[in-house]
């Protein structure tokens, strides 16, 4: 009786483990996919991997990447703050402040995020501070004091509209 059953019960029961650890593997490799964490995993690869020696033509195609995918996952901070900077590198500084703006939206108490949004509208209005620029750095101040970004970009606004004793202040 009871001896027979015994390898039986105990076939079906690792095959029922098997079956559960497959479903378990293509579940999350389908969470993996669909939440995309393995194209940040590659971006991220890609970014780190990048050389000067790649080009021009590869530092495009990964800034398409990630525009693509800042899209795609837009309450993605770091992709907002990658974006902007990369633009920033690129002299695209329009590009970037939209990036950087962006990011304030989501993190509005962010120094450095405020800060570099407001070099990137300043430096993408020839050289000018503008008013939404003189906002955030100021904003940036309000949160950090000593935020370097902010403090240069006031220093070197009132220097260059000849305000020299502010200039000195902010420096």
């Amino acid at each position: 009786g009871l001896g027979s059953h015994a390898p039986a019960s105990a076939f079906a029961s690792r095959r029922s483990l098997l079956l559960l650890v497959g479903l378990l593997i293509a579940a999350t490799a389908l969470i993996y996919r669909e939440t995309g964490s393995l194209e940040d995993v590659l971006i991220y690869r890609e970014l780190r991997d990048l050389s000067p020696e790649d080009g021009e033509a590869a530092r495009v195609a990964l800034l398409e990447r990630i525009k693509a995918r800042s899209a795609e996952r837009p309450d993605n901070l770091q992709y907002l703050n990658l974006l902007g900077r990369l633009n920033m590198a690129a002299e695209d500084f329009a590009a970037a402040g939209d990036a950087f703006a962006r990011l304030v939206e989501q993190a509005p108490e962010d120094p450095q995020a405020l800060a570099m949004a407001a070099q990137a509208r300043f430096l993408a209005s020839g050289r000018q501070l503008d008013p939404q620029a003189q906002l955030y750095a100021e904003r940036a101040l309000a949160v950090d004091p000593e935020q370097r970004a902010a403090l240069g970009l006031l220093g070197m606004a009132s220097f260059e509209a000849g305000s020299y004793n502010a200039a000195v202040t902010y420096w």
